[in-house]
């Protein structure tokens, strides 16, 4: 019996402890939630253009189009000129079960009547695919590999 109740109280005061310590390690502003609310409302509305453009890159390297998902996106860079938007992304596609195959950097023009356009598609860092999923490789993809 005194194990048991040993046992709820160490369960209690753990919990109590990391709550503790991951309110300090996570910094949660109302700023930061809203600013994390507008990526990710910009990210969605972008998605499909980031994954088209992701797979019309890949195509030629893999048989099968890696995964582009809103949580492997991230907002860059965006700037405003003349009537012009210019939104940059970071993406992490990835192949089988999350494992990411390079980080590319999508920038997109959006004029002021709604159109899209993609503007430039930069492959940055390319990583090795693991041993179960090479069949997957066309050729290898030129560049930077960590």
């Amino acid at each position: 019996m005194k194990k048991i109740v040993f046992l709820v109280i160490f369960v209690i005061f753990c919990v109590i402890l990391s709550c503790i310590f991951y309110r300090k390690s996570v910094p949660c502003s109302s700023n930061t939630i809203e600013r994390n609310k507008y990526d990710q409302a910009i990210i969605n509305t972008y998605l499909d253009k980031i994954s088209s453009a992701s797979n019309d890159f890949y195509d030629e390297y893999y048989t099968k189009l890696p995964s582009v998902m809103y949580y492997t996106v991230s907002i860059k860079d965006i700037v405003s000129e003349k009537s012009n938007s210019i939104i940059t992304f970071n993406s992490y596609p990835y192949l089988g079960p999350h494992d990411t195959i390079g980080i590319d950097e999508i920038t997109f023009v959006a004029d002021y009547m709604g159109n899209v356009k993609l503007q430039s598609f930069n492959h940055i860092v390319s990583y090795h695919l693991p041993d179960n999923l090479r069949y997957l490789e066309k050729k290898i993809i030129p560049g930077k590999y960590e």
